[in-house]
C-alpha cells in the first residue's frame, strides 16, 4: 500500500520514491501526469511503472474520475484542458478520452 498523500501527484511520487529506494522524484508534475514520459524520464518501462501506480489504490486515473466533477472542474476553469489536468492530476490524453466516454463536450 502506498503512502497517505492528497494528491495524485504526490501519491505518484510517493510510489515512484519507493520503488527508486527513497529517492525524490517529481515526475507526475513534470510530465503532466504523462506515464510514458515520467517513464521514460526515469528510464525504465511504461508497463513496469503503470504496474507499480496499479498496486496503489490511492492513485486515480482519469477512468476513475465521475462525469460531475469534470464538468464542476470544466466550468472552473473555464474549459481549459491544461488546466484541468493540472487541477484533476490526471494524464491529458485519459481525461480527453474519459469526457468522449461521458459525451462531455470540449
Amino acid at each position: 500500500m502506498c503512502s497517505k498523500a492528497v494528491g495524485n501527484g504526490e501519491v505518484f511520487d510517493v510510489v515512484l520514491a519507493r520503488v527508486f529506494g527513497g529517492k525524490q522524484v517529481d515526475p507526475a508534475r513534470q510530465t503532466g501526469f504523462n506515464v510514458s514520459a515520467a517513464a521514460s524520464a526515469l528510464d525504465v518501462s511504461r508497463t513496469w511503472l503503470f504496474t507499480r501506480m496499479d498496486s496503489c489504490d490511492r492513485i486515480r486515473k482519469a477512468s476513475d474520475l465521475v462525469e460531475a466533477e469534470i464538468r464542476r472542474c470544466q466550468d472552473e476553469c473555464r474549459g481549459d484542458l491544461d488546466v484541468m489536468v493540472a487541477r484533476l492530476e490526471v494524464s491529458k490524453h485519459g481525461l480527453k478520452q474519459r469526457m468522449t466516454h461521458l459525451r462531455i463536450r470540449r
